[in-house]
């Protein structure tokens, strides 16, 4: 079954690394799709996120296949090949490569093979010039081209791992480089990674705010003080500059808002640690949602505070969806009603509830009263072209958002 919410549907927990929340993408390909709003990172979603991002094997590489994803693949990496006395060169050729990074060009080409591209070495979750530059590091290779890089500094310890080959002309090369994962991190970056977050929350609810349900051509802080999500910017601790973007998810083609630092990036790296935290996620998830909650009191707008409250009238209405039950849907979206009309998915998925039971009576009634909140939905103007399925009866492949 697709469950919807304010501003959008998730599917099966796709797309984890980006849809960690409980509300997901609006689900068609229309230009400036939104993200999720208010209840970001539920048990359920990081439960399947860690289960991914802290277990060593599905640690992220830049080749596809680095990570082992067949059997002759990881047979391949298993085969030893390099000689003790090598090891020193291979660790050299590692440390040339990073610092080749700071440069910002193309030199770093030299070291490794056509697997490693600019995608790689511009993604941050990968590469960080500031750690590369600043923090010392040790680098140590086995016999099988495994390699891992340790960044020490500021307080911080920094894992990183490495795959090396031989090319044809048996030149060692590096042919994959895996993401960052932090052993510690400093408070200094950790609130950064809180404030990002926070401003992140409060910009995803942006889409219900328009007559199309989609995210405007840019988003800044004046725009969301200007809305009331925001009543102040948020400021990296470290004084860099925070802003916020508009990107086209790679999986999904909807258009996503984020919040970054220029010296420290997205809040996403609050969960790439060290594997030691699988062991205890949840008590990590709730620490980070109580640290937040005193910045969200502290910048939330009155707007903001406002959709806080439609929460846990919206997980009510979808667990009347659940049980099929739109009469009870019904009372739920008056109750929010009450708070704001812009209520996004909640409209539509009462529809497609009401289809489904066959009453195309009440479905007409909640759509004439959602299209005057949003004339310009696509989405709303074609939900009547659906096919109409139970939600019990294949929904998640039937209806398509």
């Amino acid at each position: 079954m697709v469950k919807n919410s304010l501003t959008g549907s998730k599917k099966n927990n796709e797309n984890i690394n980006k849809n960690i929340g409980n509300m997901g993408s609006v689900g068609s390909n229309s230009r400036m799709n939104s993200m999720m709003p208010l209840k970001i990172l539920n048990i359920l979603s990081l439960a399947l996120f860690f289960a991914f991002a802290c277990n060593p094997a599905g640690t992220a590489y830049c080749a596809s296949d680095a990570a082992g994803d067949t059997e002759e693949a990881a047979l391949e990496y298993r085969e030893a090949f390099l000689a003790k006395q090598d090891f020193a060169k291979a660790s050299a050729l590692i440390d040339d490569f990073l610092k080749s990074l700071v440069n910002k060009d193309k030199s770093y080409e030299r070291f490794v093979t056509v697997e490693i591209g600019e995608d790689c070495v511009n993604n941050f979750y990968m590469i960080d010039r500031n750690i590369i530059k600043n923090y010392k590091r040790s680098i140590t290779v086995n016999s099988y081209g495994e390699a891992s890089c340790v960044y020490e500094g500021n307080g911080e310890i920094i894992k990183q791992e490495f795959i090396l080959i031989k090319n044809e002309e048996g030149a060692l090369k590096i042919n994959s480089v895996s993401e960052k994962r932090y052993v510690t991190m400093d408070a200094g970056r950790r609130g950064c990674y809180l404030n990002t977050r926070a401003v992140y929350k409060a910009a995803s609810l942006l889409p219900v705010l328009y007559e199309n349900m989609q995210l405007p051509e840019t988003v800044s802080f004046e725009l969301l003080k200007k809305q009331k999500l925001l009543k102040e910017e948020v400021k990296c601790p470290q004084n860099a500059n925070i802003f916020i973007s508009i990107d086209k998810n790679s999986e999904s083609q909807n258009y996503e808002v984020i919040a970054r630092c220029a010296l420290h990036g997205d809040f996403f790296e609050l969960y790439k640690l060290d594997d030691k935290i699988s062991a205890d996620y949840e008590k990590y998830n709730q620490q980070i949602d109580k640290d937040e909650e005193a910045i969200m009191k502290r910048i939330g707008g009155p707007l903001y505070e406002a959709f806080l409250k439609i929460q846990p009238i919206e997980d009510a209405f979808y667990e009347q969806y659940e049980r099929q039950n739109p009469a009870e849907m019904l009372k739920h979206l008056n109750r929010a009603l009450v708070i704001d009309k812009r209520l996004g998915n909640m409209y539509i998925t009462l529809i497609r509830a009401y289809r489904a039971a066959n009453d195309e009576k009440s479905a007409r009634e909640i759509y004439d009263m959602a299209i005057k909140v949003y004339p310009r939905w696509e989405d709303l103007k074609n939900v009547f072209d659906e096919k109409n399925i139970s939600p019990d009866d294949g929904g998640d492949d039937e209806i398509e958002d």
